[in-house]
C-alpha cells in the first residue's frame, strides 16, 4: 500500500487510464457522459475518496494535464475556420458580447457586494467566468459524434469566449498590479497585457506557419503526426517556460493552421483522433482525482 501511494508516473498513468476507461465505459452503459464516469473515478482514487496517491505522485503527471489542454486548445481553434463561420457572424457575435459584459458582471457583482471578496479578487472571478470549459464541450462532442450548424457555432462561441476571457483576464491583471494606473507600464510592460496577449499569439502564428511548411513536405501519414505532436508540445512547452499563455499560443495555433492550409480535417480529426481519447481520460480522470472537499465550508458560494 505504501509504495502504491508514493507511486512513481507510470504506475499512477497506468491507474489513471485503467479507473478513468472502466468508469468511463460503466457511465456509457448507464446513458450517462462517458466523462462523468472518468471524473467519478478519478474522485474515488483521489483525495476526496481512498486518496490512494501522495500529492507528490500526483504532481507527477502535471505534464499530461498541459497536453491535454494544448490539444483541446489546438480542437476549438480549428473550427474558427473564417469561411466556415460567414454565416454565424451575427450569432457570434452576440454570443460573445453578453457573455463578455452580463456574466462577469453579475460575477463580480456577487463576489464584492455578496460574498464579500475585495475589489481585485472580485474582479479576477468576473474575468474568469467569461470562459467556457472547452476540455467538457469538446469531449462531449467527440463522443456523441455531433455535427452540424449547433455545433459549429458552440465550439467557435468557446474559443471566442476563451479569447475574451484571457484578454480580459489580463488586463485585469495589469491593473491590479499597477494599482489600477493606466499607464504605459500597466499595460505595455513585457509582463504587462499586451506582452501576455501578443506573445502567444505570435508563438501560436510562428507555429502553424511552421507546421503548415512541414506538412507540404511530409506527405506520409506518420511524419504528419510527428510534426502535429512536436507542434503542440513544443508550443505547450515554450509558452509555460517563458511565462505566458499556453492556452491561448495553442488555440492561435489552431485557428492559424485552420485558416492557411485546407488539411484541418486530416490534422485535427484524423492525426489527434488516435490519441486524442486516452489523453481526455487522463485529462478528467485526473480533474476528479485533484477534487476535495476541504475547502467547501469556507468557500461558500464560490463553489457553487
Amino acid at each position: 500500500w505504501e509504495s502504491l501511494h508514493h507511486a512513481g508516473p507510470l504506475l499512477l498513468l497506468a491507474i489513471v487510464l485503467l479507473a478513468g476507461s472502466l468508469f468511463g465505459a460503466l457511465a456509457r452503459r448507464i446513458r450517462l457522459p462517458g466523462i462523468t464516469g472518468q471524473i467519478i473515478g478519478g474522485v474515488l482514487i483521489g483525495r476526496a475518496g481512498l486518496d490512494l496517491f501522495s500529492e507528490e505522485s500526483i504532481a507527477g503527471l502535471e505534464p499530461m494535464t498541459e497536453i491535454a489542454l494544448g490539444l483541446i486548445a489546438v480542437t476549438v481553434g480549428a473550427h474558427l475556420h473564417v469561411g466556415r463561420l460567414s454565416n454565424a457572424v451575427r450569432r457570434l457575435f452576440y454570443l460573445l458580447l453578453a457573455e463578455s459584459t452580463i456574466t462577469p458582471l453579475l460575477v463580480f457583482g456577487a463576489a464584492y457586494w455578496i460574498g464579500g471578496a475585495s475589489l481585485e479578487l472580485a474582479l479576477l472571478f468576473g474575468a474568469v467566468s467569461i470562459a467556457t470549459a472547452p476540455a467538457t464541450i469538446v469531449a462531449l462532442v467527440r463522443e456523441t459524434r455531433s455535427k452540424g450548424v449547433f455545433v459549429k457555432t458552440l465550439i467557435a462561441a468557446v474559443a471566442l469566449n476563451n479569447t475574451a476571457c484571457i484578454v480580459v483576464f489580463e488586463v485585469c491583471r495589469a491593473l491590479i498590479s499597477s494599482d489600477f494606473s493606466l499607464g504605459s507600464d500597466a499595460l505595455f510592460d513585457p509582463n504587462g497585457a499586451v506582452g501576455q496577449l501578443l506573445g502567444p499569439t505570435l508563438l501560436g502564428a510562428v507555429a502553424a506557419l511552421t507546421l503548415d511548411r512541414v506538412t507540404r513536405i511530409a506527405l506520409a501519414p506518420e511524419r504528419l503526426a510527428t510534426a502535429a505532436v512536436i507542434a503542440l508540445v513544443l508550443t505547450t512547452g515554450l509558452a509555460t517556460a517563458i511565462g505566458i499563455s499556453p492556452m491561448l499560443a495553442c488555440l492561435v495555433l489552431g485557428a492559424v493552421q485552420t485558416n492557411i492550409t485546407h488539411s484541418r480535417t486530416h490534422l485535427v480529426d484524423s492525426v489527434f483522433d488516435h490519441f486524442e481519447p486516452a489523453i481526455l481520460t487522463v485529462f478528467f480522470t485526473l480533474a476528479g482525482l485533484h477534487l476535495s472537499f476541504q475547502h467547501f465550508e469556507s468557500a461558500g458560494l464560490s463553489c457553487v
